[in-house]
């Protein structure tokens, strides 16, 4: 990363010296000869390895697409999100996992395919349930994620875009049109794609059902050699319709990600448990 530098002499001051003072490793403030601040320029305070937002490879082609991911960022663009990646503001938890958010809402491109990590050397267990069956809960945001609390999940995060405030939905009104279902291998690369639900009307408290890959995995194989079976993390993108107060069409979207821990000893996600729109 390049260094944070202040140039005194573009600053339209007409004062005598000018130097710089740091406070608390933090910020670099510019002070002229009285100690009077003149402006801020703040430093990132990296701590983790540098994060591409889309993944190895990827490149952002909507940079002003807005990210508003619970417990990770809100009201950030693409761009802006990923300027935080490369000051290493990112946690290597939460870069692993950004590209399941980050591809469709930033409309990453990977000019090569991703290369799919060599097999680990230790025993992995699929912590995906077999099928899933989830139940709308379309008065929520992403203030509600207890997946994040299984044992079996390593990370899980919530994006809403468009629409209008909480304030300003008339929820009798809301109708999911359009849902999509996916599942990783180890490289991110998708394993499993449902679109079961395109084109479909469903409301508040209605249940919709996708199987996972994982039921072709066979018990007497070892997991090496059946990647093509074995999801490591999971994307639901579902699109809504919903009427403002004014009475205006608007479409919501609310795209819900998590990654399993492969983790023999860890329970998978449980019946119960919710995100977003959605309850399992």
């Amino acid at each position: 990363m390049k260094p944070f530098v202040a140039i005194a002499a573009i600053l339209p001051v007409a004062s005598a010296a000018l130097r710089t003072r740091r406070l608390q490793n933090s910020m670099s403030i510019v002070v002229d000869d009285t100690g009077l601040p003149l402006t801020d320029l703040p430093i990132p305070s990296p701590g983790f390895p540098p994060c591409n937002i889309c993944g190895e490879g990827g490149v952002i082609t909507n940079p002003d697409a807005v990210l508003q991911i619970a417990g990770i960022t809100q009201d950030k663009t693409c761009a802006e999100f990923d300027t935080d990646g490369e000051n290493g503001l990112i946690s290597e938890t939460e870069c692993d996992l950004l590209p399941l958010v980050t591809t469709t809402v930033c409309d990453c491109q990977y000019p090569l395919d991703p290369v799919p990590p060599p097999p680990s050397s230790q025993d992995k267990c699929s912590c995906s349930p077999r099928d899933f069956t989830f139940q709308l809960q379309l008065d929520r945001n992403c203030d509600t994620n207890t997946i994040s609390d299984s044992p079996g999940v390593e990370v899980a995060v919530c994006n809403i875009r468009g629409g209008a405030g909480a304030g300003d939905i008339d929820y009798s009104t809301f109708e999911i049109v359009d849902i999509q279902f996916l599942e990783f291998g180890s490289g991110l690369e998708v394993i499993n794609q449902n679109d079961t639900f395109t084109n479909t009307s469903l409301s508040i408290g209605d249940t919709f059902s996708f199987p996972s890959i994982s039921n072709m995995l066979s018990p007497d194989m070892p997991i090496e050699e059946q990647s093509q079976y074995f999801p490591t993390a999971v994307t639901l993108n579902m699109e809504g319709k919903v009427k403002d107060s004014d009475g205006n069409e608007v479409t919501v979207r609310n795209q819900v990600a998590w990654r399993y821990t492969e983790s023999c000893s860890d329970l998978p996600i449980s019946v119960g448990q919710g995100i977003g729109w959605v309850d399992i």
